[in-house]
């Protein structure tokens, strides 16, 4: 398996573990606890997502935008509190921190209603920041404090802190993504055993990826540290798929699998269905520590039948071609043994292709939730071999980035070695994405040889 170059680096490696990622912390059978989820919204596109992912939930729990409950007087349903917190006049605020260099995204946040206004946090902006502004620069400091100081904020108001979750575009608004990396860590730091999933954008692969500035996938690249390194779980999506799957509400898509992701917190199990809590999903969907990236999809569906598991991506970068390393599909409002059925069935066909020493691929979670529309909810989250191409589709941009662009990262504080690093990260992966398909087979062979 390729190496991970520099000792200032510190991966993970390569390997097969039976355990989360991360240590999950928890309350103890004496004292139970609701466990919440925090979620930081960063950049312009990241409050977007961050925002419409607020409004599916404030939906499911029966509450208003206003975060109140509705006119008609029902109840609270589930377990609000993973992602609200409930004020003495009735008033449920989001566990969220937004964040952005000047009002793009924040605007649309601020007359949502919901939301802590101490928690929105606009950043100096100038017109020729980039990436690497966004992680340095002498206000860098300040901006860290008032973004911590929020997140503390949050988790004293919380029972106890289960997990983070980012949202974030990697490639459209660069300063923000410099940032993002520079939050990760202080929040890795002080909160390093809670589970650190990320939602981001980016740049589209294959075609739609031609049309793509060099500079996107420059800044997709320069945020690949982070990524590695302070997260345990990364989801991709990119525009361009959003759009083909719902024109009208593309971000919308995005709350459903943030909602989806939280289910096992919030909702019960479906009938005779196992609970399948936020760890397992995430030990099934990460069987190798470095291939944490996952891409969703909404599978198809027709009068509560599962039609297609390989359609409905909401990334370029998942295709057919390579294998399955895990999968895990969330459900709502639909018979858990009919999927089963429909995993079996779909497992056999000519198109699926899973690795040699993981045939059962399928982590399956069925959960009650009766907001859901008739023909119900699935989500699935695919750790799939495809992937490396947006990691390939990354390194071609840094390739052909102007040397004009470089000029101004360089002034910025990116060093030749810097650069020469997220390349060398970046060209590891991929290659540990070629090996890890057939790697344990053969090991597998030469054990049986003797």
């Amino acid at each position: 398996m390729a190496g991970h170059p520099g000792p200032s680096r510190a991966l993970l490696p390569l390997k097969v573990t039976t355990r989360a990622v991360s240590t999950f912390s928890g309350a103890t059978a004496a004292t139970p606890k609701t466990p919440s989820a925090i979620m930081l919204h960063i950049g312009g596109q990241g409050c977007g997502m961050g925002l419409a992912s607020w409004q599916q939930l404030l939906g499911e729990h029966c509450l208003g935008g206003d975060g109140r409950l509705a006119e008609d007087g029902g109840a609270v349903r589930g377990a609000a509190a993973v992602h609200f917190a409930e004020s003495r006049t009735g008033h449920f605020v989001p566990r969220a921190v937004f964040a952005s260099f000047g009002s793009d995204g924040l605007s649309a946040v601020r007359k949502a209603g919901p939301f802590a206004p101490l928690d929105q946090l606009e950043f100096p902006t100038r017109p020729d920041m980039n990436w690497h502004s966004g992680a340095r620069g002498q206000d860098l400091g300040t901006r860290t404090d008032q973004f911590m100081e929020a997140v503390r904020r949050q988790a004293e108001q919380a029972d106890y802190v289960h997990s983070f979750i980012l949202t974030n575009s990697l490639h459209e608004d660069g300063p923000a993504s410099g940032f993002c990396e520079i939050a990760m860590q202080k929040l890795g730091e002080q909160f390093g055993k809670k589970l650190k999933w990320a939602v981001v954008s980016t740049p589209a692969v294959g075609g739609a990826a031609a049309a793509e500035e060099p500079t996107k996938l420059f800044n997709a690249a320069c945020s690949f540290k982070y990524l590695m390194e302070d997260t345990d779980l990364v989801s991709f999506v990119d525009r361009p798929s959003l759009l083909f799957l719902d024109a009208d509400n593309p971000l919308g898509l995005v709350g459903r699998v943030v909602s989806a992701f939280t289910s096992p917190l919030r909702l019960a199990a479906s009938g005779n269905a196992r609970v399948l809590s936020m760890k397992s999903m995430t030990t099934n969907l990460v069987p190798y520590p470095r291939l944490h990236f996952v891409i969703p999809s909404l599978p198809l569906l027709k009068s509560q039948e599962l039609i297609s598991l390989l359609q409905g991506s909401m990334s370029s970068g998942l295709s057919l071609e390579g294998k399955y390393l895990a999968a895990t599909m969330l459900t709502r409002g639909l018979p858990h043994f009919a999927l089963l059925d429909k995993i079996m069935e779909q497992k056999k066909s000519s198109t699926f292709s899973a690795v040699d020493w993981n045939p059962q691929v399928f982590a399956l979670g069925s959960h009650q939730d009766p907001s859901v529309m008739a023909e119900g909810e699935v989500v699935c989250l695919h750790n799939h071999t495809s992937t490396a191409s947006m990691f390939t589709s990354w390194l071609n941009g840094v390739e052909n980035v102007g040397e004009e662009v470089l000029r101004k990262h360089r002034d910025e504080g990116l060093d030749h070695d810097g650069e020469q690093s997220f390349k060398e990260d970046i060209q590891a992966l991929i290659t540990d994405y070629t090996e890890v398909a057939i790697q344990l087979q053969d090991e597998e062979e030469e054990e049986e040889e003797y």
